[in-house]
């Protein structure tokens, strides 16, 4: 059995996937001493000033890999963001970064970039803002409600596709995500129902920027299975904070 060490582990995606996890011990900047086996990196800050930013998502990941490598952790999973592909901000900018680090870094990485991920959190995420629009019976326009939308994951997801890696290839960048066989405007009718809402929903027609992720290499090459939307979503919202 592998022996995990976490950076990140009291956020919304640490505080869920800690407990997945039978052998693993918490990532802090005294530490001395580690036999993990697999450093697994979710500290981030998506928000802030330049400084803080890069001081978190740079400066710290650069601690993280030195302390791999004097621990001989040679294993290391980072946590990164697929808006990457479609933001130019400076925190996609720092993930994009933060990739290039740790390719270069010499350690066997496997980087999953990650859409919006399910978590107890009420305030990030379109899913998120939808689900706080039907909470509150207000009126809806969807854009691009017809075309197909995984943009998002169950921590059981993340933790399955975690659990099975075996860190043959050094470097390794995977999507994962939901499966596209929901379009938008079904999640929302699904979240509707589930919520009780009376909102009224409008589809508009026109055409919206939009992406869908692909998750073909995750699924072809490691045999990804996505769980069952209805089921995730169903747990979700019975956890999220109101």
């Amino acid at each position: 059995m592998y022996k995990y060490i976490i950076s990140g582990i009291n956020g919304n995606t640490g505080t869920l996937l800690k407990d997945k996890f039978l052998n693993y011990e918490t990532y802090s900047n005294n530490m001395q001493s580690s036999d993990a086996d697999i450093f697994i990196h979710l500290a981030a800050k998506t928000t802030g000033s330049y400084t803080e930013i890069i001081e978190s998502n740079i400066y710290y990941l650069s601690q993280i890999i030195d302390f791999c490598k004097t621990q001989n952790i040679k294993n290391i999973i980072f946590f990164s963001a697929i808006s990457i592909n479609t933001h130019t901000d400076l925190y996609n900018t720092s993930k994009l970064l933060a990739e290039q680090m740790l390719k270069a870094s010499g350690l066997k990485v496997l980087v999953l970039r990650l859409p919006m991920i399910l978590t107890q959190e009420s305030n990030n995420g379109i899913l998120n803002r939808i689900a706080n629009q039907l909470i509150n019976n207000e009126d809806i326009i969807l854009h691009n409600a017809n075309k197909a939308f995984n943009n998002f994951i169950d921590i059981n997801e993340i933790y399955n596709f975690i659990n099975t890696y075996t860190f043959i290839k050094e470097y390794e960048r995977i999507n994962l995500a939901s499966n596209n066989d929901w379009t938008l405007e079904k999640v929302v009718e699904f979240l509707k129902i589930k919520l009780n809402s009376t909102s009224n929903i409008t589809i508009n027609r026109d055409d919206f920027p939009y992406f869908n992720v692909c998750t073909q290499k995750a699924i072809k090459e490691y045999s990804y299975t996505p769980i069952d939307n209805a089921e995730k979503l169903s747990n979700w919202v019975k956890t999220r904070k109101k």
